[in-house]
């Protein structure tokens, strides 16, 4: 065999080792995070992923053949540019979200409005939990300020989101006459939407400034909605916890914005 073909064997089998791989941890990834976390879109992205890649290399030499063929190199063009773009757009929302969530000190906030991120049965998960250590932080440093527990009652959830958060903040040195619980909303346009209503009652016509607490991954779809709802406010980005459930996280939140754009939802 000349070297030539020697070399390019050799890369092949590099390349498809290092595609190999990486379909193992993106299945692992999934695996996990159906084992360990409430279910959602994010926990199988990552998986379908990998079996795609797995399909495509089990698959190399018949897609080969079709990609040879005038319609085939079209679809193979047309797959590559949509594959393409969506990575360039995936890298930019990624970047978005972390150069957010830093609120400014001349930035004074009447009220904070923590939003859910799911219950294990009463107890809140390590996502929301960041969410609720970062706004005990922030509540001493602004003593006295008016926070918003957000969330209603899921499937698999014993209580309403907002009572385990409110306990937690409570137990956690937050004055329990400071936090009000919005304990029906289901996402995160009604996180805002809901609180809005309450925070209406409470300040009646005058003019009130928000800090909202998500996670990092979040902070951008949540500002999003917060606009939608009319609210000025700004967002305060928590650690993504745990750290590796942050492709799900982010993938899922991706799709998220692409539905947003598309139906305003």
């Amino acid at each position: 065999m000349k070297p030539f073909n020697i070399a390019k064997t050799r890369l092949l089998f590099i390349v498809k080792l290092i595609f190999l791989i990486s379909a193992a941890l993106f299945i692992m990834n999934s695996v996990l995070a159906i084992l360990l976390v409430p279910l959602n879109l994010g926990s199988f992205l990552p998986g379908i992923l990998g079996f795609v890649i797995v399909g495509f290399i089990i698959f190399i030499k018949p897609i080969s053949s079709i990609l040879r063929t005038k319609t085939g190199r079209l679809i193979g063009w047309a797959c590559g540019v949509f594959i393409g773009l969506n990575i360039v757009f995936f890298l930019a929302y990624v970047t978005l979200t972390l150069i957010q969530g830093h609120v400014s000190p001349g930035f004074k906030p009447d009220a904070v409005i923590v939003l859910g991120a799911g219950l294990s049965g009463d107890r809140v998960t390590i996502t929301l939990a960041a969410r609720l250590d970062t706004a005990v932080t922030y509540c001493q440093q602004h003593p006295g300020v008016l926070v918003v527990v957000s969330g209603g009652q899921g499937p698999n959830e014993t209580i309403p989101e907002a009572a385990a958060m409110a306990k937690y903040l409570a137990a956690r040195g937050v004055p329990a006459d400071k936090i009000v619980q919005e304990s029906h909303s289901t996402n995160t346009e009604e996180n805002f939407a809901f609180s809005k209503v309450i925070l209406a009652g409470i300040f009646q016509d005058r003019p009130y400034k928000v800090v909202y607490i998500t996670n990092q991954f979040h902070i951008f779809m949540a500002g999003l909605y917060a606009k939608k709802a009319s609210l000025t406010a700004v967002g305060l980005a928590a650690p993504t916890l745990p750290h590796y459930l942050a492709l799900n996280n982010y993938s899922r939140e991706y799709f998220a914005l692409i539905k947003y754009l598309l139906f305003r939802r």
